[in-house]
């Protein structure tokens, strides 16, 4: 009887613990040494500058929460444990680069906030982040206000108009904008008492030489978190977030021109003129065809074809590839590239019965095709040859004798902003785990992965000729790969009362 007692006090126990963190998170969160001195720094201008998946936004989170919070003992004074801050009510500002990062950083402060804290009547939908006039507001019982702006909401010839009104007690910048719009900043934390600015960022594609030196002249603290075991490590905990194994594995995948840059979170992190492609080798030229070998029993094998409607006018650039992918999550995909077709200037018709051709030297017909996957609309160049899925689409059916909108459809690529790089990324890991293979006579394809490079800023050279080829890869491929191109989230509304 008593070790039921027992059972009992402990299973309250546990309960009223879980109700607690649903309640107040951040009350069981343990942070790791980075982000522990960014809670703790005191200087008015900082930055936490570390690699990928260092906890950057989680922490960039918790501060506000803690700034905007009042104490549970001592209203007058604000919840955070590390530091003093301006009581609250305060004013606060949270700019990301882009509206999609935006609804993710909402997302982070939703999960992470005391929803008793908040006013009664917040809305928050996951998938959409919180409602608000205009702009995403949070609101909190003792009066602070928590605003969401965009960088791009400079845009549109008003310069820094949307950004240059009032004052606030601090402002988190995840990733770094324009030196113009971080002058803006500055000056809205300039009148107000123990105000503050932070970002929490990655030096990946983004101007950051302002910001590196107004550090070296001592302007700016810099809190320097390269990705390593120690730094995802909470303190008081005896095992990392990662392992070195892990870490690795995430070394491995991202390209290696801009490696330094998301690992190390360095300044100088940029490869110049680097080779995207570093693990594309000759080993992985094989005309051995992997779908007969033995192992691939256990997955299924994806016919997808992938088409670039290039610059030049009236050019086409196809890939056919096999795609096998596993039942096991745990194994990674295996690509090979059957064929490639390419011609310049010429009609849709012309570029359809080429297409067809491509499959038939490859005992494919257009029906053994999982998927069509084209370019958007492309209206060619000064000399005309505009071309897109439609078009195309209406010639595949005039040369099969298909009635018109009927039996053939062509998918228009998913292009979100980081589509290039993260498709580049995708293949690349394939290459290096020798997951990927390309029939010799793709030579086109080849000489694209051999040279395709970066320019000296660090981005990616989108006017290369190379990058047609690489671009029919990708949307052949990408459909198969990535969960996130082909089912949208759910989104749940949830309303403090």
């Amino acid at each position: 009887m008593k070790k039921l007692d027992n059972l009992k006090r402990i299973c309250r126990s546990v309960l009223e613990l879980e109700e607690r963190a649903f309640k107040r998170p951040l009350d069981f969160v343990s942070f790791t040494p980075p982000q522990l001195q960014f809670l703790r720094c005191t200087q008015k201008y900082f930055i936490l500058r570390g690699g990928n998946q260092i906890g950057k936004s989680f922490v960039g989170s918790a501060e506000v929460i803690y700034r905007a919070s009042s104490h549970p003992t001592d209203k007058s004074r604000s919840l955070h444990p590390f530091k003093k801050t301006p009581p609250p009510p305060i004013s606060i500002w949270i700019v990301c680069h882009s509206w999609s990062q935006s609804v993710e950083m909402q997302e982070r402060v939703w999960n992470l906030v005391a929803k008793d804290d908040l006013e009664e009547g917040t809305e928050y939908i996951g998938g959409k982040g919180f409602r608000g006039a205009g702009t995403p507001v949070v609101r909190w019982k003792n009066g602070s206000v928590v605003k969401f702006k965009t960088t791009q909401q400079t845009g549109g010839g008003k310069g820094t108009v949307a950004l240059a009104s009032g004052s606030v007690d601090f402002v988190l910048v995840d990733e770094p904008p324009p030196a113009n719009v971080w002058s803006e900043l500055v000056a809205r934390t300039l009148r107000r008492k123990g105000s503050a600015l932070a970002c929490t960022f990655t030096p990946v594609g983004v101007p950051v030489d302002y910001l590196k030196k107004m550090v070296d002249e001592g302007l700016v603290k810099d809190i320097h978190a390269p990705l390593t075991v120690q730094n995802v490590q909470p303190v008081g905990c005896k095992r990392s977030l990662l392992t070195d194994r892990e870490i690795e594995e995430i070394s491995r995948s991202y390209l290696n021109f801009d490696r330094a840059c998301r690992m190390e979170g360095s300044w100088e992190g940029f490869t110049p003129d680097g080779i995207v492609f570093e693990h594309f080798r000759d080993e992985l030229i094989s005309d051995v065809d992997p779908r007969r070998s033995k192992g691939m029993e256990r997955g299924t094998w994806k016919i997808s074809v992938g088409i670039d409607h290039g610059s030049a006018a009236g050019s086409e650039f196809a890939v056919l590839a096999a795609i096998w992918i596993p039942r096991d999550n745990t194994i990674k995909p295996y690509i090979y590239i059957l064929d490639e077709y390419y011609s310049g200037a010429a009609t849709a018709e012309v570029h359809a019965r080429g297409i067809l051709a491509m499959l038939r030297r490859n005992r494919l017909d257009h029906k053994m095709v999982d998927r069509w996957t084209g370019d958007r609309s492309h209206r060619g160049d000064k000399y005309g040859g505009r071309m897109s899925n439609t078009m195309l689409r209406a010639a595949f059916e005039h040369v099969l004798n298909y009635p018109r909108g009927r039996g053939f459809y062509i998918h228009t690529a998913y292009k979100p902003s980081y589509s290039v790089y993260y498709g580049s990324r995708v293949l690349s890991e394939l290459q290096g785990l020798s997951r990927f293979q390309v029939h010799p006579k793709c030579k086109s394809l080849i000489k694209s992965f051999k040279n395709w490079s970066i320019l000296k800023n660090g981005r990616m050279d989108r006017d290369s000729e190379h990058k047609h080829a690489i671009d029919s890869t990708r949307y052949a491929c990408m459909c198969w790969l990535d969960a996130t191109y082909r089912s949208p989230k759910n989104s749940k509304i949830q309303i403090i009362r």
